[in-house]
C-alpha cells in the first residue's frame, strides 16, 4: 500500500469519513516502517488541510507510537505554522506530548535487557 496515496486521501475534502478512517487504519499498520516517516513528514507539511479533529489526533498518536525521532522538526513546524491557531486545543496538546516523548526517546533510548525473576533464575540453575 502506498502511504503517500493514503496521505492524499486524508487531506481530500471530498473523501468520505469511512474512506479516511480506512486510510488511517492502513497508515497505522505501517507505523514501524521507514516509509511511514517519509509519508508523515509530507503529511505534517499539510496537516492543516485535515478537517477532522479525530483524524488529526489519531495521526499524532500514530507518530507518537512510531518512535521516529526524525519527525520532531516536522511536528514543531506544525505548531509554529500560521495555521496552528486554527488547531483544536486537544490536538495542540497531543502534538506537544508527541514532541516531548520523541525528544525523550532520543536522550533515553529503550533498553532491551531483561532481568529474570527470582523463580526464573532458580529454574536456570536447576537446568545446569
Amino acid at each position: 500500500m502506498n502511504l503517500f496515496y493514503l496521505k492524499d486521501i486524508l487531506i481530500k475534502l471530498n473523501a468520505s469519513h469511512e474512506e479516511k478512517m480506512d486510510c488511517l487504519w492502513k497508515i497505522k499498520k505501517n507505523v514501524q516502517k521507514p516509509v511511514f516517516c517519509l509519508a508523515m513528514k509530507a503529511l505534517l507539511a499539510e496537516f492543516h488541510r485535515i478537517s477532522e479533529t479525530l483524524i488529526q489526533r489519531e495521526l499524532i498518536s500514530a507518530i507518537l507510537c512510531s518512535h521516529h525521532a526524525s519527525l520532531l522538526p516536522s511536528l514543531k513546524e506544525v505548531l509554529k505554522s500560521q495555521h496552528a491557531k486554527d488547531l483544536d486545543q486537544d490536538v495542540i496538546e497531543d502534538i506537544e506530548d508527541a514532541i516531548s516523548s520523541l525528544s525523550l526517546s532520543i536522550t533515553k533510548p529503550k533498553s532491551f535487557t531483561v532481568k529474570p525473576l527470582n523463580g526464573q533464575q532458580a529454574a536456570l540453575k536447576d537446568k545446569k
